[in-house]
């Protein structure tokens, strides 16, 4: 009997061994993981953001921003419609259209993307044929004016909107 009972030790301290491993190995999967993790998020943190500055009236320039502080563009701020009056407000990466009435009609909300000279509208707002694909768009910025070329969008009430010439409120 005195052999088995070194035996069950000894087992029983193999057990208590091969556990220990175990968490360990458990331990450094989940830091490696983490590690892993925590850089992707970083890194679509500090995504290049491109946005439109003015060096002086005549010219324009295309400016890379590689830092998490965002830069007030020209493109930002709340726009007017010479047609119709509609509000368009772009706030970093979100816009606003709206139509002016008594009940706030709103037409289109959701995320832009400003690349050089073009805007990429994704809708997220409501379930529009507008939601099912984004509207692509080149701008012109001359004094306070602004207006959109359709690059490609299946949206007609977008397209109709933005097809016009806006003042900057």
């Amino acid at each position: 009997m005195a052999k088995r009972t070194k035996s069950t030790g000894k087992l029983k301290r193999n057990k208590k061994n091969n556990s220990f491993t175990y968490f360990l190995i458990a331990v450094i999967i989940i830091a490696i993981l983490s590690f892993a993790i925590t850089y992707i998020v970083t890194q679509a943190e500090h995504e290049d953001e491109v946005v439109v500055t003015t060096t002086n009236k005549h010219s324009k320039q295309d400016v890379v921003n590689n830092s998490k502080t965002k830069m007030l563009s020209e493109i930002e701020g709340t726009w007017a419609s010479l047609n119709d009056g509609a509000m368009l407000t772009i706030s970093g990466r979100d816009y606003t259209l709206e139509l002016p009435n008594v009940e706030g009609t709103l037409v289109g909300k959701g995320t832009c993307l400003v690349v050089g000279n073009k805007i990429t509208f994704v809708d997220t707002h409501g379930d529009t044929d507008c939601n099912i694909s984004p509207g692509v768009y080149t701008f012109k910025i001359t004094s306070d004016e602004i207006t959109f070329e359709m690059v490609d969008d299946q949206c007609k009430s977008r397209y109709s909107m933005l097809s016009a010439t806006w003042f900057k409120v």
